[in-house]
């Protein structure tokens, strides 16, 4: 908390807080000087989802979530994993790094290797496949397919507003790159 802002010394430090990830409103919980380096909320609960935001003076903003005994979110869902099948053996390491990476983050990885000279209808009849048969917990496609495809893929939140029928879901691969789209 005491250090320079763009070269600036801090004159004033005001910490607010909510009680959930999606509340739009803050509310003041503490106002210390600039020079002050820790501050305690001393008014918690065990079990509660805190998130606090810093400002310093009266543009600069930082942000931390924290909680005593949260419970740990165990499972993220389900995700399909796209891989163009020319890097099956050459990237194998790489590959079983991601996966492993994504399931330390609480996902159930579904690899599923397709080839570069598959048309985007026979790609999007394998991500629908895994969709169709577990569509509540299919939450995401993660993909290293090389073409650039629209993919219609059911139902799609993005406003966490639920799930509506749409039509398209648009799919922009770059090659080599992976790029997360949401399907639900």
């Amino acid at each position: 908390m005491g250090e320079a802002v763009t070269g600036r010394t801090q004159s004033s430090v005001t910490i607010s807080r909510k009680t959930s990830p999606t509340a739009t409103s803050w509310t003041q919980v503490g106002t210390v000087s600039g020079s002050t380096t820790s501050w305690t909320d001393t008014n918690v609960t065990s079990g509660q989802y805190y998130e606090y935001q810093v400002k310093v003076n009266t543009n600069a903003y930082g942000y931390i979530s924290a909680g005593i005994n949260l419970p740990l979110e165990s499972y993220k869902g389900k995700m399909v994993l796209v891989i163009d099948n020319t890097f099956q053996t050459s990237l194998a390491s790489q590959i079983n790094t991601l996966i492993n990476d994504l399931t330390a983050d609480r996902w159930v990885v579904i690899p599923k290797y397709v080839s570069r000279t598959d048309t985007p209808t026979a790609v999007r009849n394998v991500i629908k496949a895994e969709y169709d048969a577990d569509p509540t917990n299919v939450k995401a496609v993660l993909s290293s397919w090389t073409h650039s495809c629209a993919f219609k893929v059911g139902n799609f939140n993005s406003d966490g507003h639920g799930g509506r029928a749409i039509s398209t879901v648009i799919l922009m691969v770059v090659q080599y790159h992976l790029i997360h789209i949401m399907v639900r």
